[in-house]
């Protein structure tokens, strides 16, 4: 039987024999110091005001970021060259998937998530003088992955920036399916998300068609990504004066519905809208049913002939 005092020692014997192999191998994992050393490095290239580092201690998880703030006056093509020389550095001193997060002024951020089609959405909205804050999977104002705000309250002004959006990332070979993209007015109390594959555009048909009758003091449209045989869906979310305005809104709502259902109206998309009502008084009220989906249209039995 094997003595409980050889434990120790073999113990250790282990961790030597894996600090000598670490130590031959030349493989010892780069620290703080080395994530100064880089930051230092992007802080002294031309138009970087500061550059911070930080690197995790979980042994599970080490990796390092890097918080980057640049004078909004560079170029699309410097701040290419820019980001592109940075991640090289990082990955030179030993980090295999750098974090790198991109501040531009107060209210434009990206990071070198989604590689080169973050940056191409980013630099699609940077100078766009509708946007007052832009995000491309960065700590945005604007709050999601891809996000802009905007000095409106129309739910088309709103949808139609979302569709920007999507159009950028679709140009730039496409993102991840259910990443979100997002347009908020400036008081933060009217947004539109929708995803590349769940869009957005029965809910905004719904709020155009409620705020034609119904006062809104806040509107907000997200969606669900479709998950196998299940289709997208879509939310509105409206907050309105008193109970008699959630009535109106809901009635609406139904009004809505019946016409998807029968086929005179123009559902707009086979997604189910859901609609929920809150009060200003922070009443909710019983949310109202889903339009039903379009259903396909009759098959021409003579196309098949």
């Amino acid at each position: 039987m094997r003595s409980r005092r050889s434990l120790p020692t073999a113990f250790a014997l282990v961790a030597l024999l894996a600090a000598s192999a670490a130590g031959l191998s030349g493989c010892a994992e780069p620290g703080a110091g080395d994530a100064r050393q880089v930051a230092d490095w992007i802080g002294a290239q031309p138009h970087v005001e500061s550059a911070e580092s930080s690197v995790s201690t979980d042994p599970w998880n080490h990796g390092v970021s890097f918080l980057v703030r640049v004078d909004p006056a560079i170029s699309d093509e410097e701040l290419t060259a820019l980001t592109g020389a940075a991640e090289r550095r990082a990955r030179d001193a030993g980090w295999e998937h750098p974090s790198l997060n991109w501040h531009l002024g107060e209210n434009q951020a990206f990071s070198e998530l989604g590689g080169a089609a973050t940056l191409a959405v980013f630099l699609g909205l940077r100078h766009d003088p509708r946007y007052l804050a832009v995000g491309a999977r960065g700590n945005a104002p604007c709050g999601t992955f891809y996000c802009v705000t905007l000095a409106s309250s129309e739910p088309a002004v709103l949808l139609g920036a979302v569709e920007h959006l999507l159009a950028l990332a679709a140009d730039a070979g496409g993102v991840q399916s259910n990443l979100e993209f997002r347009a908020v007015s400036d008081d933060g109390l009217f947004a539109v998300t929708a995803e590349p594959d769940a869009p957005a555009d029965a809910a905004v048909a719904l709020w155009r068609t409620i705020a034609a009758e119904v006062p809104l003091a806040a509107a907000d449209v997200w969606v669900v990504e479709p998950v196998g045989d299940i289709a997208p869906a879509q939310t509105l979310q409206i907050t309105v004066a008193d109970a008699a305005a959630a009535s109106a809104a809901q009635a609406i709502a139904a009004e809505v519905a019946a016409g998807v259902a029968s086929g005179a109206t123009d559902a707009g998309t086979a997604a189910s809208v859901t609609l929920r009502v809150t009060t200003l008084d922070g009443s909710t009220a019983a949310p109202a049913p889903p339009a039903p989906p379009v259903p396909p249209a009759p098959r021409d039995s003579s196309a098949a002939r």
